[in-house]
């Protein structure tokens, strides 16, 4: 593969002084090291510079006119797109307070006159030091990122397993474990406050009390034996940051909410066929009850002795009062 650039190569460094000559050495002996070198040689030139491309670090001379390099140096500090930029303070004609130079927002300074090595030591130190701050800043970044998917898919874990619980309870109607899950679903959000659910499953609706239709939701059908029952839905309140990760056209919603989303309606699909299933086992159970009841009624009154076999012949499955 091509060698890597060498990282001073890739880094700008803007000099900020109205001394020509000084300009003229610094520029000199920086790009001869492979940096990028920018000049400005006032203070209104050395913001405006600086704000419309950010430099990897500023050397700043405190005597620039018009305005002196303590005052840009403090401007430079506020603004957010230079506020991290490392300033070294050369002196100017008046010399160098460095009390005022640190007090405003520098990170070093170079003595005078201006020595070759000092001036490329320090850049190279604190050039290495934002790099290694830029590298800390960017593996925070990541671990906030890890954190906080891991949070997020222990909710989505907590949000089935309470739904799994709720399925467990002995004797719970399908209409309790709708209304149970209705509360659930939005602790699976990430940002359970601003969520609103619905269920619709075969005429019934439920929904959470907040609920309001809105431009930001996702469904899932709830399909039962082969077809589709009703839906679940959820949606925010308002507006939040497009995810980036969810499927096409659902906006602000996790690829990950998407599968939980499909994971509740599979398994209120599943829940509501074996309701369904119990009910007409206990349907099928009573009406041959009764059919029996209704048999015996009316062989009872026969007055002669009357039985039938079950299948295997072997033993009455039922005999009348005669027997």
């Amino acid at each position: 593969g091509m060698p890597l650039p060498d990282e001073r190569e890739l880094a700008l460094i803007q000099v900020d002084d109205d001394n020509p000559e000084n300009l003229a050495a610094l520029t000199a002996l920086l790009g001869g090291r492979g940096y990028e070198v920018r000049t400005a040689g006032s203070g209104s030139a050395a913001l405006t510079a600086a704000r419309e491309r950010a430099p990897d670090l500023i050397l700043l001379s405190a005597g620039l006119s018009e305005m002196d390099g303590y005052e840009v140096c403090e401007r430079l500090r506020a603004d957010g797109r230079t506020a991290h930029t490392p300033v070294i303070f050369m002196a100017g004609p008046e010399g160098l307070d460095t009390a005022r130079a640190f007090a405003a927002g520098g990170a070093d300074f170079v003595s005078s006159p201006i020595q070759e090595q000092e001036v490329l030591a320090r850049v190279e130190t604190h050039l290495a030091l934002k790099r290694t701050q830029g590298r800390l800043e960017a593996t925070k970044a990541q671990l906030r990122e890890v954190s906080h998917a891991l949070g997020e898919r222990v909710k989505e874990r907590n949000c089935l397993h309470g739904i799994t619980n709720l399925v467990e309870t002995p004797g719970i109607s399908l209409e309790e474990i709708l209304e149970g899950t209705i509360a659930l679903i939005p602790l699976g959000w990430q940002h359970p406050e601003i969520i609103w659910a619905q269920i619709v499953l075969e005429g019934r609706e439920y929904r959470t009390p907040n609920y309001q239709e809105t431009a930001w939701q996702q469904a899932a059908d709830i399909v039962v034996y082969g077809e589709r029952a009703g839906a679940v839905q959820v949606g925010y309140l308002q507006e939040v940051p497009e995810s980036g990760s969810g499927p096409e056209g659902e906006g602000p919603f996790l690829a990950e909410e998407r599968n939980l989303l499909d994971a509740i309606a599979g398994r209120l699909g599943k829940i509501t066929e074996r309701i369904r299933a119990e009910t007409e086992r206990v349907r099928v159970e009573e009406a041959l009850k009764a059919s029996e009841w209704q048999l015996g009624f009316i062989t009872d009154s026969v007055p002669a002795f009357v039985a039938y076999a079950g299948a295997d012949d072997l033993h009455y499955r039922f005999v009348n009062s005669r027997f």
